[in-house]
């Protein structure tokens, strides 16, 4: 049976700030609705990665970039557990990195978002420019398995102010795909340890990111198979949900 990364895209409407203010806050000081963070909101809670480094930040510039519709958007990715689990035997050394790993799984992620709402121009297609940030949470589950998954809050319009990020269901599934094609470039227990080959005319795709990369779930795959392997931060973030909240 195929594991699956499980993603899931939400939207606030514009103006609901007490809905908003208080997801942030839940994020920022419990893993779930059992574990509270022994931190709660310390320096490394958030990853800033243009939004804000906590959660009064946040939804001050969420505020500032909101659509006539949606205030803010948050997205979940969570990696299957079982095979995060499974790195402790197969490879040490990501395991020990895994909250690192998936850092690198949610900026990647993020850099396709951009790129698939970018614009069309005669010079090539331009990214959008959105800021985020993030949180990762790893919570036992029922049977005390790690539950690593990250939440990414985005405002709804890019950081000019000039176009909504929109993300409807179409965007939803390649979301999901992009993320799956990730997880499947790590050893898991059936392919015995071992990684998917990378084609040779991708490696140098990794240490010069042109805008004009196509990030398809093809590409993709090929591209963060030589960053498991790496295990190294070298690709980092660049620069209606389903139906309604559009704009």
């Amino acid at each position: 049976m195929a594991m699956t990364c499980y993603t899931d895209w939400k939207f606030i409407r514009a103006g609901n700030y007490d809905k908003a203010k208080g997801l942030l806050k839940y994020l920022s000081y419990r893993e779930d609705r059992d574990n509270q963070v022994p931190r709660p909101g310390g320096p490394d809670r958030w990853v800033d990665c243009g939004l804000g480094r906590n959660w009064r930040e946040i939804i001050d510039n969420v505020s500032e970039l909101q659509s006539q519709k949606v205030l803010m958007r948050s997205l979940i990715i969570r990696p299957p557990q079982e095979q995060i689990a499974q790195l402790e035997e197969l490879d040490p050394d990501l395991w020990a990195r895994r909250r690192e790993l998936m850092a690198d799984l949610v900026e990647n992620v993020m850099a396709g978002e951009m790129e698939r709402a970018g614009v069309e121009w005669p010079g090539g297609r331009q990214p959008l420019d959105l800021p985020y940030s993030y949180v990762i949470h790893a919570p036992p589950d029922a049977n005390g398995v790690e539950s690593l998954h990250a939440h990414v809050i985005t405002p709804a319009k890019d950081r000019d102010r000039e176009q909504a990020f929109n993300v409807y269901r179409k965007d939803t599934q390649h979301t999901r795909e992009v993320a799956e094609c990730i997880i499947r470039a790590m050893p898991t227990i059936d392919s015995d340890g071992c990684r998917p080959p990378i084609p040779g005319h991708a490696d140098h795709l990794f240490r010069r990111m042109a805008s004009s990369f196509s990030w398809t779930p093809e590409s993709v795959v090929a591209l963060l198979r030589n960053q498991w392997t790496a295990c190294s931060g070298i690709l980092r973030s660049t620069s209606d949900p389903i139906g309604s909240g559009a704009g």
